[in-house]
């Protein structure tokens, strides 16, 4: 029986389109990732959203059941 390897998520904040490697700002963590969001919402950029990669590739955040 195999075991699955567990690792935390990698939480981002995607900018310009699609999510993807080249859109992505990467964060230390969910936390961070949120105050970045919040950071640039604050300065005009309502276009970003949260993104988390669980190791299926980048999903927004909202899609990601907790």
């Amino acid at each position: 029986m195999s075991e699955a390897v567990l690792s935390a998520p990698v939480w981002g904040v995607e900018f310009g389109g699609s999510p993807s490697p080249d859109h992505v700002d990467v964060r230390s963590d969910e936390v961070d990732a949120r105050w970045w969001l919040r950071a640039l919402a604050f300065c005009g950029n309502q276009d970003a959203r949260l993104v988390v990669d669980e190791g299926r590739g980048w999903r927004a955040a909202e899609a990601v059941a907790r």
